[in-house]
């Protein structure tokens, strides 16, 4: 694993000659180039995210993994921001030239592979090389209680009917269940992989944006998810889950009908800033409500690794959900714009929003409502 982060981090730098040779290289060769290094760090991260995550989630009590996944999501949402906003500065800091985007992108890579590097280095220092079981810590009261209360919540949704739970793991993954209800992993990726790519479009080609403004709103974007994030998992102490997944798919949905482009007051296009609202909407609810499904199917998987509704197998497929819609989800947004227009767009997202919402519905009411008490 700990070559994984090594290997990362040199094959970010890779691409640091491949900009250098952009002026020299033709287009097509440069390209080329950089998908297949960009590949080759995606296929290393699945190599050693997979396994990684399951043994983090297989080695915490059960009563910890929903707490557990919605902190990953925010560390998530804080680590996104990384990309646009260094690229942003970057532009910032080299304004004029021919070769700005030569020279941005060399900048750009070298310090995402310096915090590659920098991550290697913390996870030789901080990843324990053995999961022996270790004191528990000293809880208060508070903590205490809450720790009940999770640990029989998790209980419940351990007690529930095998092919129910079955349903409940599907319904965090793909549309697979014999089932109507489920699918959400697929329809959020693919959703939120489309917003980042099409938000950047429509500000440059309808608003004519800079792309060092784009990346500071994209930033933006992606802090406030995490705020948002930070915000919820305070608000869990206070709501239950059933209540904050509900709510949060509806505002989803309303947030989606805000890419629509009803037009200015001199017949251009609306706000752009209602554009940016849409995204802040649907990206942050849509990212929290992947914490809260992946929290559920980790506490419903089944025990053992030959189901196929295992956390060892859960985790293969998630990840498999989230990346190739992920990788799907940029191209299509930009055809469907380019042939159809933005309102096409809006009404692919809505549909998305409203799908994903079947699976959210299912797992809050299966798993996080009040009737889940009568199986303890």
């Amino acid at each position: 694993m700990l070559c994984c982060f090594g290997a990362e981090a040199v094959l970010t730098w890779l691409m640091v000659p491949v900009f250098e040779a952009c002026n020299h290289w033709s287009n097509h060769t440069v390209l080329y180039a950089l998908v297949f290094l960009r590949a080759m760090t995606g296929g290393v991260l699945m190599l050693y995210g997979v396994p990684l995550s399951t043994c983090v989630y297989d080695s915490s009590p059960l009563e910890d993994r929903s707490q557990l996944s919605i902190k990953f999501y925010l560390c998530l949402s804080i680590g996104v921001c990384v990309g646009p906003f260094v690229s942003s500065i970057m532009l910032t800091l080299h304004q004029g030239g021919a070769h700005d985007s030569c020279y941005t992108g060399r900048q750009s890579i070298s310090v995402l592979g310096f915090v590659w590097a920098v991550v290697a280095v913390l996870a030789t220092t901080f990843l324990p090389y053995d999961l022996e079981d270790k004191k528990p810590l000293v809880e208060t009261p508070e903590e205490a209680a809450e720790s009940a209360q999770a640990l029989s919540l998790a209980q419940a949704v351990q007690r529930i009917p095998t092919r129910v739970r079955e349903a409940l793991v599907w319904a965090a993954v793909l549309p697979l269940s014999s089932q109507w209800r489920g699918r959400f992993s697929a329809e959020r990726s693919f959703s939120i992989g489309a917003i980042e790519v099409a938000t950047a479009l429509l500000l440059e080609v309808e608003y004519s944006w800079t792309p060092e403004q784009i990346g500071y709103v994209l930033t933006g974007i992606f802090l406030i998810t995490a705020f948002v994030g930070a915000f919820i998992w305070l608000l869990r102490k206070q709501v239950s889950d059933f209540v904050l997944m509900m709510g949060m798919a509806m505002i989803s949905i309303s947030g989606a009908v805000l890419f629509v482009d009803f037009g200015g007051s001199t017949g251009g296009h609306s706000s752009p800033w209602l554009l940016m609202l849409a995204d802040v909407t649907v990206y942050s609810c849509m990212f929290q409500l992947t914490a809260f499904m992946e929290g559920i199917a980790t506490e419903a998987a089944l025990p053992g690794s030959t189901s196929y509704c295992s956390l060892e197998n859960y985790v293969v497929m998630r990840n498999l959900a989230i990346q190739i819609p992920r990788a799907l989800g940029p191209p299509v947004a930009r055809a469907l714009i380019d042939s159809c227009g933005r309102n096409t767009y809006a009404v692919l997202q809505l549909c998305l929003s409203s799908v994903a919402i079947s699976g959210v519905w299912f797992a809050a009411k299966t798993a996080r409502s009040d009737a889940v008490s009568k199986h303890l």
